[in-house]
């Protein structure tokens, strides 16, 4: 997850998830017996757990996300040392604000989420440094997030660049957790161009 939350809420109107298409967990605790949630088309669906079977739940979180983006729409930037910066600034070129993110890249030199875009350029005086453009990757979220719910019986999204997945059904068809992982994996490599981490337990605090 992209370490932006405080600078968000600086600069911008903090992210708003697309729920108009997200389908939400199911309660995973026995202490929590809410029955009432939305399904995808955000009328009440009845999702009490009437079944006493092992959930098997999924965080999703893509790597790198902004930078990744970016990468996407201009491809020459790959393998670069690409440098996301949150400005109060108007358009222009920057010079002050904070890292809202970084390629892995530009981190082998140091840089890291929320360091200040003056340390950030003497860390790494070469780097590539972008203005965020929440528009684009508003855009790129919303592609990610259909894509999973297709692979999830039901869906959460935690940010504009993770999820949480319950699979607990859907592992059947695919025939296993550690298949159904690697199948979102190369999903959303070869659909979206983007690469993600996945964890997998029973509750989403472990996953």
């Amino acid at each position: 997850m992209e370490q932006n939350l405080h600078v968000q809420q600086t600069y911008r109107k903090p992210y708003s998830p697309n729920y108009f298409f997200l389908k939400q967990l199911n309660a995973l605790s026995p202490e929590n017996d809410a029955s009432q949630k939305y399904n995808s088309l955000g009328k009440k669906h009845n999702l009490t757990n009437s079944s006493s079977k092992r959930r098997i739940i999924m965080h999703v979180d893509l790597n790198a996300f902004y930078p990744s983006c970016e990468m996407i729409r201009d491809p020459s930037l790959v393998g670069k040392s690409v440098i996301v910066v949150m400005s109060p600034e108007p358009e222009g070129q920057l010079t002050r604000g904070v890292v809202a993110s970084c390629s892995y890249e530009a981190r082998e030199f140091g840089v890291r989420a929320a360091m200040p875009y003056v340390q950030a350029k003497k860390l790494c005086p070469d780097g590539v440094f972008k203005r965020t453009d929440f528009t684009v990757y508003n855009s790129i979220s919303l592609k990610i997030m259909k894509l999973l719910d297709e692979y999830s019986d039901r869906l959460e999204q935690a940010s504009i660049d993770e999820a949480y997945l319950d699979v607990t059904e859907k592992i059947v068809q695919i025939g296993g957790s550690k298949e159904l992982a690697l199948t979102i994996k190369n999903a959303l490599r070869e659909k979206v161009g983007l690469i993600c981490s996945i964890g997998v337990a029973p509750t989403k605090a472990s996953a």
